[in-house]
């Protein structure tokens, strides 16, 4: 999961992830609590917008799409 949420190139391409990510309740689990994959990939497509709590920091979801935020050309 790690590497795949790493070659993310875009909010896009890791909101994908976060819905594949998804278990059979359509849950993707948090460092501390479940959440919704499909709210939550919607917020990764604008996290631009949002704030960046709106993203769990488990597999570096987080983290990646700062990156992709702050290194977009």
């Amino acid at each position: 999961m790690y590497e795949a949420v790493n070659r993310c190139t875009t909010l896009t391409e890791l909101a994908d992830i976060i819905r594949s990510a998804a278990e059979v309740d359509g849950l993707i689990r948090g460092r501390t609590k479940p959440f919704n994959a499909e709210k939550m990939a919607q917020r990764c497509e604008d996290f631009e917008k949002q704030p960046t709590n709106v993203l769990t920091r488990n597999w570096g979801i987080r983290q990646q799409a700062m990156m992709i935020v702050y290194y977009k050309n």
